[in-house]
């Protein structure tokens, strides 16, 4: 491993630092805790896959942070359509693909 530093640590040392990305995924999980939930899942996987590959702790932060907040763009789609429990229509649907285009927007 490129550095000694358990890569588990970057799941608990986010901080001050990472103030956007601790809002946006707080704004996730407050909105939806079944995604918020499923991208903490998603984040651990993250985690031990940097630890496979021996990524450093730096390349792991980044892996586990975009982990966490590849979903951003769910915000934008209306709860209606994120909490619907039968079958989404396809113009329901077609807008959650686009989910992927509101997240780069918001996070460019």
């Amino acid at each position: 491993m490129k550095n000694s530093t358990s890569h588990w640590a970057v799941m608990v040392n986010l901080n001050a630092e990472h103030g956007l990305y601790l809002l946006l995924m707080a704004l996730i999980e407050g909105r939806n805790p079944e995604l918020g939930h499923y991208l903490k899942r998603i984040q651990k996987l993250a985690a031990l896959f940097s630890q496979f590959k021996e990524l450093t702790i730096k390349e792991t932060e980044f892996l586990v942070i975009g982990a966490g907040i590849h979903d951003v763009g769910m915000l934008l789609i209306n709860d209606y359509i994120v909490n619907k429990p039968s079958k989404l229509t396809k113009s329901e649907y077609s807008l959650v693909q686009k989910h992927v285009d509101f997240g780069f927007k918001i996070l460019t």
